[in-house]
């Protein structure tokens, strides 16, 4: 994985924020393995169900959606989905998709990334989400 830098707007994004913003229960990738493999306490695990959150995800794109335990408001019924909101350059319509996101990384993943109100309230509003990734961090601007 190389340092990648990547911006999020749009609608999409305000909606996810918006529904984020009324949810109490979230859910973390994986969250049940790394209980059961020993990889995160209960403590953690619980800690991570009460942090609002979105879902940084890599396979067919780079996107965000929803981190909320239940989030129906976003399921789209014509389209057979949840809303998501797709990086400026990782969206399946990109010519080179997959040369993009295998050089953020050659795996697929999914990744909690927890969001403060105030940053919730701002991708709300409007405002930009920014994700700076690197082998050993990842850093949150909202």
């Amino acid at each position: 994985m190389t340092t990648t830098n990547l911006l999020f707007v749009g609608d999409e994004l305000k909606e996810i924020a918006k529904v984020t913003l009324k949810k109490r229960k979230f859910r973390v990738p994986y969250q049940d393995f790394m209980l059961e493999h020993g990889h995160i306490t209960q403590e953690e695990y619980d800690e991570g169900q009460r942090t609002p959150c979105f879902t940084l995800v890599k396979d067919h794109g780079i996107y965000v959606m929803s981190g909320a335990a239940n989030d129906k408001e976003l399921w789209n019924k014509e389209e057979k989905k949840f809303t998501v909101a797709y990086a400026k350059g990782f969206d399946p319509d990109q010519e080179d998709l997959w040369d993009k996101t295998y050089a953020v990384s050659g795996d697929d993943f999914a990744e909690a990334i927890p969001l403060t109100k105030t940053q919730l309230l701002n991708i709300a509003k409007g405002q930009p989400l920014r994700i700076r990734m690197s082998p050993t961090e990842i850093q949150i601007n909202a």
